[in-house]
């Protein structure tokens, strides 16, 4: 307990402790405010310093705050290099003071082996609450602890950096990271990088147990016209380099547990970059949305390097469709070409991969996505086991993000001689999109797992028309008698919901065909808007006066035919 002036406490033995009134030794492992468990004095000013062995940082956990944000307040310092550094010349992390114990981030740990708290009471805090029956207790208690600094270093530090927590990670190929004041209130102006060193045909995977940094609140950003950045300040980067090129995804900031990113070679850079300017240093919280905003712990991660991951560069197809930050997700966008095939190679035990095929779809052209696989059969009660190893879901409408259950599913067959007489799967998409989900079973053997298998795709022009086109890239549809004697039909890409439009430049052919001899054809429109032309002319006036007309079917037209045969 301090009773004005300063209080040093130090993580050495009790044998150890330096001589001096002013020095305290760790006992009951408590700091409190004056006069603790009253009401502290008027007027007084205390500075506690806690001090920890170079391996060592210091953390605090606050069992109590009270007090009343007008004149009394505690300022925290957690950056002091060394214990006689100036606390006037080094940042401030935050001046606190509230009647709960949220108007203070429930811990505080210090960047290096210093930490600072300086309180101070104004002369007049006893007038302003001896009436407030709710400020039965006025001051604070805090529980310290020293714990070694071993745990905020992950690896040798960066030489030639000017960041103070830039490291790299290259042993063991399993562990923990954790921010540089982690689950502690972080401090502005703050650039770590970390580099995860992975062996050439490994990958890299951070999987984040907690994730809490300032993040601009949704509602905001929703009201705003312009459109904001949800990360403007305080943020973390991947790369998949060790400098800061090939950006992996965007800007993650906000609550995110269970984030997932994987490099796509052997190295994986990270970026925590901390600004200024989300809060005020002085605080008044009473409110439960303000409260959670001070916490802002940093993170707490799983890294994994190993080979076990999916190599996407061989073969060297699947680079150009994979999707930076998964382990094997792909997406695979119409580029024209009428038909393309892709190796998929063996995917470890107890891994999901989702394939997007995306077609054109605009007001021109709409295309579907046809695909064909093998080693696969349609899911049964009798290939069991084969489900057991791996299974494709495929989701026609490409809603599988949605949730919803798949159009259809199929087993891989490990069997080599079975997987050559089968026949191929093929898929039709029921619009511009398909979504392929792969699965494999945790039961998998070595060699269950090395089974890859070809993905056959194709993308085609889809005119919105009942049948089947005679040519993918002709507009020409044929309806016979002999096969229905009735129907609809429509131009193309009609939807008399949305009201889209036609195509420019396109001509489309249908045939109906009577195949009986007493037969005629019969056709009904429902509905019809065809544009017609306003065509202007220059009369040979004195004037120059322009006049214009109405010219039937100069431009877009149907065209009916009697045709005897």
């Amino acid at each position: 307990r301090c009773d004005g002036g300063i209080v040093e406490i130090h993580s050495w033995d009790s044998n150890q402790c330096p001589p001096g009134a002013a020095r305290l030794c760790p006992e009951d492992e408590f700091v409190t405010s004056p006069g603790w468990p009253k009401h502290y004095p008027e007027d007084l000013r205390c500075r506690y310093k806690l001090i920890g062995r170079p391996e060592k940082t210091r953390k605090s956990d606050w069992i109590l705050s009270s007090s009343t944000c007008k004149k009394d307040f505690l300022d925290v310092h957690i950056q002091l290099k060394e214990a006689n550094a100036s606390v006037e010349t080094t940042p401030l992390l935050g001046r606190f003071c509230g009647h709960t114990i949220d108007a203070i981030p429930r811990t505080i740990v210090s960047q290096h082996s210093v930490l600072v708290m300086d309180f101070y009471s104004d002369k007049n805090t006893q007038r302003v609450y001896n009436n407030d029956m709710h400020m039965r207790v006025l001051g604070f208690k805090a529980k310290y602890t020293f714990v070694p600094k071993a745990k905020y270093e992950p690896g040798h530090r960066i030489l030639g950096s000017t960041n103070e927590c830039s490291y790299l990670i290259s042993s063991p190929e399993e562990g923990t990271l954790l921010s540089a004041t982690y689950p502690g209130l972080y401090p502005d102006n703050m650039h770590c990088v970390y580099i995860f060193q992975a062996k050439p045909n490994q990958r890299v995977r951070l999987v984040f147990e907690d994730l809490d940094l300032y993040e601009i609140a949704g509602e905001s950003i929703e009201q705003s016209v312009h459109v904001i950045d949800s990360c403007p300040v305080d943020v973390i980067r991947f790369y998949n380099s060790r400098e800061q090129r090939q950006q992996i995804q965007g800007d993650f900031c906000g609550s995110r547990p269970n984030l997932t990113i994987f490099s796509s070679g052997s190295e994986l850079r990270l970026d925590f970059i901390s600004g200024v300017g989300r809060v005020s240093r002085t605080r008044d919280l009473s409110s439960d949305s303000e409260s959670a905003e001070i916490q802002r712990r940093g993170f707490r991660l799983k890294y994994t390097m190993s080979d076990e991951f999916l190599r996407i560069d061989s073969p060297s197809a699947l680079m150009k469709y994979h999707l930076n930050g998964t382990e094997c997700d792909f997406l695979i966008e119409s580029q024209g070409r009428s038909q393309e095939q892709l190796f998929f190679p063996p995917v470890r035990p107890g891994t999901m991969c989702r394939i997007f095929l995306q077609g054109v779809h605009n007001r021109q052209k709409t295309e579907v996505v046809q695909v064909e696989l093998n080693r696969f059969v349609r899911n049964s009660n009798s290939e069991k086991r084969a489900c057991q190893s791996a299974t494709i879901s495929a989701y026609l409408k490409g809603q599988g993000l949605m949730n919803s259950r798949p159009d259809s599913r199929f087993c891989q067959l490990q069997d080599d001689s079975a997987a050559s007489t089968a026949k191929p799967i093929s898929l039709r998409s029921e619009g511009p999109q398909m979504f392929l989900e792969l699965r494999t079973g945790s039961e998998f053997s070595n060699s269950d797992s090395s089974k890859g298998f070809v993905l056959r795709y194709r993308f085609i022009t889809d005119y919105g028309i009942p049948g089947v086109p005679l040519s993918e890239d002709i507009c020409q549809f044929t309806y016979h008698s002999s096969q229905s004697s009735r129907g609809l039909t429509n131009s193309p890409l009609f939807n008399s919901r949305t009201k889209a439009h036609y195509p420019n430049n396109i001509t489309c052919l249908l045939r109906f065909i009577a195949d009986r001899p007493d037969e005629l054809v019969r056709i009904r429109f429902t509905h019809f808007y065809v544009e017609d032309f306003y065509v202007e002319s220059l009369n040979n006036d004195k004037r120059h006066h322009s006049t214009g007309s109405y010219v039937t079917c100069v431009g877009d037209r149907v065209e009916l035919f009697d045709i005897y045969e």
